[in-house]
């Protein structure tokens, strides 16, 4: 394995630690959550008919269609989240649509240096009225009204294709 490659493994298993550490945070919100049903309703939030889920050996083998993850084919602009200023090519990105409110998650990569790129999102979120609830040296992590977001800046300094960070964006709106 070359430098860059080790650069890339560990900046992606720091990323992972991070989006774990957000998760365990939320454990005890989620906790609350009232039970539901054992299969949800019978239409997801685009309107379209569900399938009960197929199970096998007692196993659920598909999940049901609210879980449904749509592709993006190219960046949405988010309520309240400017785009980052400097160049920066959307990579892929996937939106769950819910009941609740859209779920966002979108990948970047620029040419900027992750430092830079960073401290533009954590200056930005609060000029445009985010409360930070988290931040370090690769993730800023903002609350607005309804809205979450979650913005991870990994160093990928010295890779072939000339960008030195890649952005990812997770992004929730929920419904009032």
């Amino acid at each position: 394995m070359d430098i860059v490659d080790d650069k890339i493994l560990k900046s992606r298993l720091a990323l992972f630690a991070t989006t774990l550490q957000i998760a365990v945070c939320n454990l005890p919100a989620l906790a609350q959550l009232p039970a539901q049903k054992a299969y949800p309703p019978t239409k997801s939030a685009t309107g379209t008919a569900m399938q009960k889920p197929q199970r096998k050996g007692g196993l659920q083998t598909t999940p049901p269609n609210d879980w449904a993850i749509e592709p993006l084919k190219d960046k949405v602009d988010l309520p309240n989240l400017p785009n980052f200023t400097g160049h920066a090519k959307f990579i892929m990105g996937t939106v769950h649509p819910s009941d609740k409110g859209p779920s966002y998650v979108m990948h970047f990569a620029t040419k900027e240096d992750h430092k830079l790129v960073l401290d533009w999102y954590k200056n930005t979120l609060n000029m445009y009225g985010w409360k930070i609830t988290f931040a370090d040296g690769q993730v800023v992590t903002a609350q607005l009204k309804n809205a979450n977001c979650a913005v991870s800046v990994n160093d990928c300094t010295g890779r072939r294709d000339g960008n030195n960070s890649e952005i990812e964006i997770d992004y929730s709106q929920r419904n009032k």
